[in-house]
């Protein structure tokens, strides 16, 4: 009898895997989907968004939204060849719906965001993984100019370039990166260099930390940022 229940068990196991995998999908941009925000709202946690080689901008390829769902983003062919244009009219990213690392973005060059706080990826108490990306000439008036955290994010940050952004208020701070209010962002074999805060009273050029978080740097390459004030690299 024993046996049996265990058999049972181990059965019902086997097929709620099998329903699972089953469920897991590839969806493809702009083949299936037009836009990368399109693919992302009809997708389901477990799924794959495979963006093709390109350049994405308009509405839709900015402010990309992942609404809390364990998804990956990415693109065919890496950075190199998957280009994510805001066209200054926002951020690249909005993550604030408590994404963790099952929250995925690969393979992206992300430009010409903009913001308040945050120019090309935003985490508010969300810590998705972000992997071989390349955040290059985005711009944040006060903070954050490459990726902004606030409220406790702590996103993984691996095998990125954050280079050329740009933050222009007095007292900015950030170029490449910025935490605040608890925040613990993880950058692991990543390069920070020839960021801008222009401003006077600035602090941090490469990569700034305030309010209770820590910044943790592995391997990382701090190179040519610029402030005027303290901490030119970090």
């Amino acid at each position: 009898m024993k046996h049996s229940i265990q058999t049972i068990a181990l059965t019902l196991l086997i097929s709620l895997i099998s329903v699972s995998t089953l469920h897991a999908a590839v969806l493809y941009v702009p083949s299936e989907y037009p836009t990368i925000q399109a693919g992302i709202d009809s997708a389901v946690s477990g799924d794959t968004v495979l963006v093709a080689d390109g350049t994405y901008s308009g509405q839709g390829n900015y402010a990309i939204d992942f609404m809390g769902k364990a998804i990956t983003l990415v693109s065919e062919n890496g950075s190199d060849s998957c280009v994510i244009d805001c066209d200054w009219n926002g951020m690249g990213f909005n993550f604030h719906s408590s994404e963790d690392t099952s929250s995925v973005v690969q393979g992206f060059t992300i430009t010409h965001g903009s913001g308040f706080k945050g120019g090309g990826i935003v985490c508010v108490a969300s810590s998705p993984f972000i992997v071989d990306c390349v955040l290059t000439e985005n711009y944040s008036q006060i903070r954050g100019a490459g990726i902004y955290c606030d409220n406790g994010s702590a996103p993984e940050i691996t095998r990125c370039d954050l280079s050329d952004n740009r933050v222009s208020s007095i007292c900015g701070r950030g170029g490449g990166l910025h935490a605040s209010n608890n925040c613990n962002p993880v950058m692991t074999d990543c390069t920070i260099s020839n960021n801008t805060l222009a401003g006077n009273g600035s602090n941090g050029g490469g990569v700034s930390c305030v309010s209770n978080s820590t910044v943790t740097l592995v391997n990382c390459r701090i190179t040519g940022n610029s402030v005027i004030g303290p901490g030119g690299g970090v």
